[in-house]
């Protein structure tokens, strides 16, 4: 089902630059393949990742804060950029692949380097906010009635606090 909802939103939304349409060979095979290796619901959010880079041309903040805001909300670890060559290495260029790694790392502010668990600080949120919607105390106004000093209230609410910038060197990347 995510593959269909990639192919239609891909196919239909999405108007690529002459540029860009050399470095696609995004055929169904291609598409299918990182299935083999990674769970449907990580590779949903991998799809994720590259369509919002390639319809990013209309609003790029627009476009990096939506992904920062979605990944705020998932218990997933970040992806790597070593996942997105796995998943997409035939299909896409190389530097096309740094740049989407590099726009993702920018969106949500981290550089993975490995896959591992997000912060606890992270899963407490996630748990809270859960906690609320089940309590129907609805967002933001239900974070509002904790009476929880303002930063932690912002951090509940999603709010941004810093801009990182990222550059991948070699290969490897880092927050600058």
């Amino acid at each position: 089902m995510c593959l269909k909802k990639f192919a239609i939103q891909f196919g239909k939304r999405v108007s690529l630059a002459a540029p860009l349409k050399k470095y696609l060979n995004l055929t169904k095979e291609v598409l299918l393949k990182p299935e083999s290796f990674m769970g449907k619901q990580r590779y949903c959010l991998l799809l994720q990742i590259v369509l919002t880079y390639f319809t990013q041309a209309s609003d790029p903040p627009g476009a990096s804060e939506a992904l920062r805001l979605l990944w705020s909300t998932y218990p997933d670890s970040y992806i790597t950029l070593e996942e997105i060559t796995s998943a997409f290495g035939e299909a896409l260029d190389p530097e096309l692949i740094n740049h989407i790694y590099e726009f993702y790392s920018q969106s949500v502010g981290e550089v993975a380097d490995v896959v591992q668990p997000r912060s606890l600080k992270h899963f407490c949120r996630l748990k809270i906010r859960k906690i609320l919607w089940l309590n129907q105390n609805w967002l933001p106004e239900g974070i509002a009635r904790t009476g929880l000093p303002n930063q932690l209230q912002a951090f509940l609410n999603l709010e941004k606090v810093a801009k990182y910038r990222v550059a991948i060197v070699r290969g490897k990347s880092a927050l600058l």
